[in-house]
């Protein structure tokens, strides 16, 4: 039994390392190709990708993990029956069932990982990945370029004819919506930064000219600062994996999120039954459709737990469930229990 046991998850180890591998490999330079995007709106350096990417490993990981186990639990079964030995198996007297016995642990134990990896990392990640994406955008607000026109720092129109490292030299600002009144800033200095996420631009040794209809107001300063505020960032705080999801009570979106995570990581464990039954064939007069069988499946499962984790949210865990597991019985039924 144990050296049983060993040869079916060799076979379920080697197929799945197999297809794990080219699954992982296309889902990355997916994954790269939407962060190359980026770079339309922001500078990345060689750095800034890789730390992208490795934010995105953990959503990589679990949309990966769970497919590849189920492939390959499908190939695996599949591989079984075509060299006939299923029917060795069977004459010995174990039946599918307890084939699956076998398996069931580690299978469980390989569910319950992804889990843990989807329900602590991700959300971490995720705000990772949205926090710098954000700063980057802030960022990109920066890069005002000398002797150039058309340039904006927030409401105002800006150029400079010298900068290096933040210091600028014959800063010129105008704003003509500035209580419905045009504003020219002109200074010989002037420093950029950025004060907590905000932008700062402190100007120095210049004047200001307020045009009015009926005069023009000239203001001469030593300093003078515009703040410029960006846009606000609207990502939700991250304190710990705890505290995130136990507002899933309230948040729909992140209860859907946790139903979804959930479901997905345990795909493999509760398609045991299931994956057999559509696995298994005669190969004397039966065509091997496990490859097909399976990809209809997960496409059927994503299908039914997207559609239902954002109908009803965690309510979705315990119907998927007993949805999937009506549907194996009945697979079982036609195509196993009269068989073996």
């Amino acid at each position: 039994m144990k050296k049983l046991e060993q040869h079916i998850l060799s076979l379920i180890s080697s197929s799945f390392f197999t297809i794990f591998a080219t699954l992982f490999a296309i889902t990355s330079i997916i994954q790269l190709v939407k962060i190359a995007a980026y770079t339309s709106i922001i500078k990345v350096n060689f750095i800034e990708l890789l730390l992208f990417y490795t934010y995105a490993l953990p959503n990589i990981l679990f949309y990966t993990l769970s497919v590849s186990m189920f492939v390959a639990l499908a190939l695996s079964f599949a591989k079984l029956s075509r060299d006939y030995e299923l029917i060795v198996i069977a004459s010995f007297g174990l039946n599918p069932l307890k084939i699956l016995r076998l398996v069931s642990g580690i299978v469980f134990l390989f569910s319950l990982s992804v889990c843990i990896l989807s329900i602590a990392l991700i959300p971490k990640t995720n705000y990772l990945n949205a926090l710098m994406l954000d700063a980057k955008k802030k960022e990109a607000n920066f890069n005002v370029s000398a002797n150039e026109f058309g340039q904006k720092f927030g409401k105002w129109m800006i150029f400079i004819e010298n900068e290096k490292n933040g210091h600028m030299s014959n800063v010129k600002l105008f704003n003509n919506d500035l209580n419905k009144r045009d504003v020219f800033v002109n200074a010989n200095n002037a420093d950029l930064a950025n004060i907590n996420g905000n932008l700062n631009l402190t100007m120095h040794d210049g004047k200001a000219y307020i045009f009015k209809p009926e005069q023009i107001d000239q203001i001469t300063f030593a300093t003078m600062s515009f703040n410029d505020s960006l846009e606000d960032s609207s990502i939700a705080p991250f304190h710990n994996v705890f505290d995130y999801w136990t507002k899933a009570a309230n948040d729909n979106k992140r209860a859907k999120d946790l139903a979804f995570y959930i479901l997905i990581s345990f795909l493999p464990f509760i398609s045991l039954l299931i994956i057999l039954s559509a696995s298994v064939f005669n190969p004397r007069y039966q065509n091997n459709y496990s490859m097909f069988y399976s990809l209809f499946l997960v496409v059927l499962f994503y299908s039914i737990t997207y559609y239902l984790t954002n109908k009803i949210q965690l309510s979705a865990i315990l119907i998927v469930i007993g949805i999937w597991i009506v549907l194996s019985l009945i697979v079982y039924k036609v195509r196993l229990r009269n068989v073996y």
